[in-house]
């Protein structure tokens, strides 16, 4: 990427806040442009190209579930990778964490044209300059306060709890033919996704991220997509069937968030899983953090 320029920076010191324009080159948006197409290139297959060959961004555009996925992961590098460092370098700012986007989405994918140039407005928030008045130089010296100690979360104590047995687990595979799974369980999947076409049938290969063999999956339901451990109950090995899911809409690849997916499935085989119960539980509750984090040897 080339360096960038940074136009003036408007300071506001009763926030402690900043608002910088970046002026982005003409030679930075289209890199970033084609860096982001051949990003998700990698990630989708369409009929008439071989895997890993470069596909027109038009193209691929029309192929995507979001059109304007590409422009939004080639704003985001620029984001992350020119404007936040030319902040950082050149502004002079002493910042605190990452700046953001003064622009709404909409406004940005307007104003993107890979191959010309852009300005991306971002606010920053500042260390504040503090000045002491008076004649102390330091009057927090010698301050005295009181604390009101949280309660006790029972919640969030049996969460971590459940967060340490889950990973001392072990597993043991049933080796008699014909056990189906059930809640609670373990299995080993080969799953190939595909995007559901209308009428619910399959539509174009999910991106090969989605898909995988010898894939661990423990049968908790709301660990993974809704329907993928509720299909697999019942489901012995070597049994292959289609399973009707949904992404969830928080995803990181926006290719795939909240979109309708069939999976083929192949069970490689079901296990039995072992939770190890805490000596907490067994003794009684524990007394603080020693006690806690001595119940599991990890």
């Amino acid at each position: 990427m080339f360096p960038p320029s940074l136009l003036p920076v408007d300071r506001d010191p009763s926030t402690s806040s900043a608002v910088a324009t970046v002026q982005l080159s003409a030679s930075e948006t289209s890199l970033a442009y084609s860096k982001a197409a051949a990003a998700i290139t990698k990630t989708v297959t369409l009929p008439g190209f071989r895997k890993g060959q470069a596909i027109p961004p038009k193209v691929l555009e029309g192929a995507l579930g979001d059109k304007d996925q590409i422009r939004k992961d080639a704003i985001q590098a620029l984001l992350t990778e020119v404007v936040a460092k030319a902040v950082e370098d050149e502004a002079d700012l002493n910042t605190i964490g990452s700046p953001t986007l003064v622009s709404t989405e909409k406004e940005l994918l307007n104003a993107f044209i890979p191959g010309e140039p852009m300005e991306m407005k971002v606010k920053c928030d500042l260390y504040p300059d503090l000045t002491w008045t008076g004649a102390t130089a330091k009057p927090y010296f010698g301050l005295t306060g009181t604390y009101v100690r949280a309660p006790f979360d029972e919640d969030r104590y049996n969460a971590a709890v459940m967060d340490l047995r889950n990973r001392a687990a072990t597993t043991q595979v049933k080796e008699e033919a014909g056990v189906p799974l059930a809640l609670g369980d373990a299995c080993i999947i080969n799953m190939k996704g595909f995007f559901a076409a209308d009428g619910g049938g399959k539509g174009l290969p999910l991106p090969n991220a989605a898909s995988g063999e010898t894939v661990d999956v423990i049968m908790e339901v709301g660990r993974y997509m809704p329907g993928l451990v509720e299909g697999l109950v019942g489901k012995v090995a070597g049994d292959e069937t289609s399973l009707a899911v949904t992404f969830p809409l928080n995803l990181n690849d926006k290719t795939i968030a909240g979109k309708d997916a069939v999976f083929e499935v192949t069970v490689q085989s079901v296990s039995a899983r072992d939770l190890p119960v805490s000596r907490e539980r067994e003794e009684g509750r524990g007394k603080g953090a020693e006690s806690f984090f001595s119940a599991f040897p990890l």
